[in-house]
């Protein structure tokens, strides 16, 4: 399974975006881009619902950050939860968790710490 990035929106990838236009943070894009690069999986993990969703999904495109999930699981966690119920028993695993390496969130306070990651040397390792 790929590094995975579970990733917020307002003011995490959009700077004082909730309920505004909000600012690109072109530092955290650039970084989750090159996440990407080195084959890093980003799932859109915010609360928003509806057109505010929709908004939020197209302003990164429009940014050109590609998403591989947006509030679930990416592609190939769900393959990886499935693989695991199967080799665990027959109780189901709740996919309403998203389950991912680093969890990139304003209020978690770890913006700072996620710019100073050494891409390459993280999705290497992992």
């Amino acid at each position: 399974m790929p590094f995975v990035i579970a990733a917020d929106f307002d003011d995490t990838i959009f700077k004082n975006a909730w309920h505004t236009e909000g600012e690109p943070y072109h530092e955290v894009i650039d970084k989750l881009k090159e996440f990407k690069k080195f084959g890093a999986e980003i799932a859109l993990w915010t609360c928003r619902e509806g057109t505010k969703l929709k908004e939020a999904v197209q302003k990164c495109k429009d940014v050109g950050l590609e998403l591989d999930s947006i509030n679930e699981n990416t592609p190939s966690t769900k393959v990886t939860i499935k693989e695991m119920a199967k080799e665990w028993g027959d109780e189901p695993f709740a996919e309403s968790k998203i389950l991912a390496n680093f969890y990139l969130d304003d209020r978690a306070y770890n913006i700072e710490f996620f710019l100073q990651i050494n891409v390459e040397q993280t999705c290497k390792n992992y």
